[in-house]
């Protein structure tokens, strides 16, 4: 199985969300699939921040 993450997801996992985080570290990388426009939003969200 597949997992399409979101935006929210990944900005969840990054501020440690206690339902978020550890599902992420479970899943294999191998499962977990972005979309270019969520690739796109983290992308400005990081020149942002710097």
């Amino acid at each position: 199985m597949r997992w399409l993450l979101d935006t929210n997801i990944f900005i969840a996992a990054m501020k440690g969300a206690d339902a978020v985080r550890p599902r992420l570290e479970q899943t294999p990388l191998s499962a977990i699939v972005l979309s270019p426009v969520v690739l796109g939003e983290l992308e400005v969200g990081v020149a942002k921040s710097a």
